[in-house]
């Protein structure tokens, strides 16, 4: 698979989610000076000075809460690119199978006896044969470029 797996990068997302929530509550208990008990100027300028605090701890959650999203939209964006390759390998698999097929079924018969159809056919199919080479790896990114090369439809990088 390219680019590893995406549940691994949504797990990451729950987890700084979670993160997000606990800084979140840190935050709170911060800004309104929690077992802060006693009453004077001083006490006073102190829980100021906590809400202040607290602010930027919720700022601190933000850019978690931020972080989380950018991994979950990571995620899919892996999710989409790795459905695109395995749809082009899928698509091109296929049309290799069906051109190897159709250079099998011809073989033996001669160029004079072959139709202009089956001329053409014959002609595509060692055209894809040629084009596709040697298929990559399982799941590789280079699918994309072979379907491109023998013009399967949706498959363009």
């Amino acid at each position: 698979m390219i680019g590893g797996d995406p549940t691994h990068l949504d797990d990451l997302a729950r987890q700084l989610r979670a993160l997000g929530a606990e800084v979140a509550q840190a935050a709170e208990r911060i800004a309104t000076g929690e077992g802060v008990a006693w009453a004077s100027t001083a006490a006073e300028s102190f829980r100021d000075r906590l809400r202040s605090h607290g602010r930027w701890v919720l700022s601190c959650r933000d850019e978690v809460l931020d972080a989380a999203a950018a991994f979950a939209a990571l995620a899919d964006a892996l999710r989409q690119r790795q459905a695109a390759i395995a749809a082009a390998e899928h698509a091109v698999l296929g049309l290799l199978a069906h051109a190897r097929d159709t250079i099998e079924s011809l073989v033996g018969v001669s160029h004079e006896e072959l139709s202009e159809a089956d001329r053409h056919r014959l002609a595509t199919a060692h055209e894809v044969v040629d084009r596709v080479g040697r298929p990559p790896l399982r799941g590789s990114p280079e699918w994309l470029d072979v379907a491109a090369s023998v013009h399967v439809r949706g498959h363009h990088g």
